[in-house]
């Protein structure tokens, strides 16, 4: 969909017939908003690949590999 293509008419309907079926089971204290947003593809350059850490080069490369933000604990 493009942006600003959902018009108020639809989202209307769509938020009343969720709110309908909230209620038929018993569900009242939930409130139904419909929101529209537009998905961007990060771009940017290609991460390098991580090196072993024997490898001269892992702390200039390691900020630049696919490793970048993963957690290292649960």
């Amino acid at each position: 969909m493009q942006p600003e293509s959902l018009t108020i008419e639809k989202s209307r309907k769509v938020a009343c017939n969720c709110k309908e079926i909230l209620i038929q089971f018993n569900i009242l204290d939930v409130e139904v908003e419909i929101r529209e947003f537009n998905l961007s593809p990060l771009v940017g350059p290609k991460l390098l690949m991580p090196v072993h850490s024997s490898d001269p080069m892992v702390d200039v490369r390691l900020p630049l590999t696919h490793t970048l933000g993963l957690p290292i604990t649960g």
